[in-house]
């Protein structure tokens, strides 16, 4: 019988190979075992896949479209199981439509960093940042191309009022081309970016959260059609404390922001002309996290999931 040798260096490459292995098994274990949860690990959804369901949305809906999304900024899959399964705003969200699993981070050939600037403006475009007719935004630190353009300019050419309300000054210089075109254009595109004071600025989201209920509460003039807003507690809580479910204020950050997206969602359906419109709500983030970071493409930052009011 042939003996087969391993040098001390192999050996320890083929355990840590089994450990990853193991691991990766037991995140989506846990991640396939989520309410309402409508596909696995072998069907993941991608991130280029949010900007067509909406404009679809908005093009065969029978009654007067509307769509919010909300974000909660690096919030890892395996943190979701920490939601109460009926109450929470991403659990009785999805038990009208579905829970989904995506990924982030491009794929093979146009790989992208697993960062907020490239996983957003993929959730804006539909498309990955080094794909042929790509954004172009693969890394934070960098601006968004002339094309393709963001739903907020393709909804707001047909016609409907887009927002973004968010809190990180990066954004508007990321997208400043596309601020330009609306501009020019004369388009009904807001940028709003959220700058709370005095008190408020100890807990932005809930500013951002309270702009965002007022935002949408307008109706009939001046009134929006398709917002999205991006929640950050879950982020700032992983980099600092650890982006783990085992992490009792990454934990609690989640419970926070998703209080937040219930409160927004009842501002919805408490709408007088709720029953003449068809809304379109999605919850998501844009990466996971691994320790305190995350930009590289391991499972924990690609994973990344979506709860939708309508199947996907």
């Amino acid at each position: 019988m042939k003996k087969i040798l391993f040098t001390g260096a192999a050996l320890c490459a083929l355990l840590l190979s089994c450990v990853s292995a193991q691991k990766t098994d037991s995140y989506y274990t846990a991640a396939e075992r989520l309410p309402y949860l409508k596909n696995g690990r072998t069907a993941l959804l991608k991130q280029t896949d949010i900007v067509p369901l909406i404009l679809n949305h908005f093009e065969t809906a029978g009654r007067r479209p509307k769509a919010v999304v909300i974000n909660y900024d690096g919030c890892r899959v395996d943190l979701l199981p920490f939601l109460d399964a009926e109450t929470s705003a991403v659990f009785s969200n999805a038990s009208q439509g579905g829970l989904y699993l995506m990924f982030t981070g491009g794929e093979e050939g146009c790989l992208q960093n697993t960062r907020p600037a490239p996983g957003f403006t993929t959730q804006f475009t539909g498309k990955w940042a080094l794909e042929e007719g790509g954004h172009g935004v693969f890394n934070n630190g960098l601006l968004k191309k002339d094309e393709p353009r963001t739903h907020f300019i393709l909804l707001a050419e047909k016609g409907y009022a887009t927002a973004f309300h968010f809190l990180w000054g990066a954004y508007p210089s990321i997208l400043a081309e596309d601020r330009r075109y609306a501009e020019e254009n004369g388009l009904p595109v807001e940028w709003n970016r959220c700058r709370p004071k005095g008190e408020a600025r100890k807990n932005p989201d809930e500013a951002l959260m309270r702009e965002v209920i007022s935002r949408l509460s307008v109706e009939g003039e001046g009134e929006v059609d398709f917002l999205t807003c991006i929640f950050e507690s879950t982020d700032l809580a992983g980099h600092r404390y650890g982006f783990s479910p085992e992490e009792e204020r990454y934990r609690e950050a989640l419970l926070k922001i998703d209080g937040y997206a219930q409160k927004i969602i009842e501002t919805v359906r408490n709408r007088s002309s709720f029953a003449s419109e068809e809304w379109l709500i999605l919850i998501t983030t844009d990466h996971g996290g691994r320790n305190l970071t995350h930009g590289a493409q391991s499972v924990y930052e690609r994973t990344i999931w979506i709860s939708s009011n309508r199947p996907l």
